[in-house]
């Protein structure tokens, strides 16, 4: 990696390493990607299970289809039983897939044509960035810089934790009942989950309810905290949390 590459990443790293929240840092990273591996068809992070945790150039729409469906059916992803990532090919030419449901039904919508998503199964997060045919497609220098920028990313988070920095941590019940202690267990539990890029269903399954009790209980949540969305809800959370 020449010089001037790792000068980016370094300022990435400085940039990032000044952001009040986890969601800041991430937002930090993914611009520095943007810079230093230009793609016009979007990028983000992705978790193990690679699901879209933040994304730059997709709608909230895209971001939840391809969450809820379409990651289960990229072709160039192995899964294993338990629905985990298992190996993955650093630069992908979406163009060479042809009429895949994936591409069919998602990828045209998004003009994709090359993928840079170097899946490191030992790290938690991956930097992914996308361009459309107007780009070249990415080579092994892009690679290099992105596999930098993903250690870089990673090693912050890591040591956040063990810093035990709160606007850092997922949010579990208890914080939320330490937030607003006028919510019940379940109804923690349910905010918690809301937090994450999850639909509805999923929150439900994960509660082992209905979608319907779900619902209901998000409901009352609404009621006690003033508000009318799940937006407004999680606004209200960190509201509170911070002071």
């Amino acid at each position: 990696m020449d010089e001037s590459t790792w000068k980016a990443v370094h300022e990435c790293s400085l940039e990032a390493g000044c952001a009040a929240t986890r969601e800041g840092l991430l937002e930090a990273f993914m611009a520095g990607a943007a810079r230093l591996t230009p793609c016009d068809a979007g990028v983000g992070v992705f978790d193990r299970e690679l699901r879209c945790v933040a994304c730059s150039g997709w709608d909230e729409r895209t971001k939840r289809d391809y969450n809820q469906y379409y990651r289960g059916v990229v072709p160039f992803i192995g899964y294993d039983e338990d629905r985990y990532a298992r190996r993955g090919r650093d630069v992908v030419r979406w163009v060479d897939y042809g009429e895949t449901e994936f591409m069919r039904d998602f990828g045209r919508s998004l003009d994709l044509a090359y993928g840079l998503s170097p899946f490191r199964p030992a790290l938690p997060l991956n930097l992914s960035v996308q361009r459309s045919r107007r780009g070249p497609a990415f080579d092994a220098d892009d690679c290099e810089a992105l596999d930098a920028l993903n250690a870089q990313m990673n090693n912050l988070l890591a040591v956040a934790e063990r810093l035990g920095r709160a606007e850092y941590s997922p949010w579990s019940a208890d914080r939320v009942r330490d937030a607003l202690p006028a919510l019940s267990r379940r109804e923690a539990e349910l905010l918690a989950l809301c937090a994450e890029p999850l639909s509805m269903s999923q929150v439900a399954s994960a509660l082992a309810i209905s979608r319907r009790t779900a619902e209901t209980h998000l409901a009352r949540v609404f009621e006690k905290l003033g508000v009318r969305s799940r937006r407004g809800a999680l606004d209200a959370l960190r509201l509170r949390a911070r002071a």
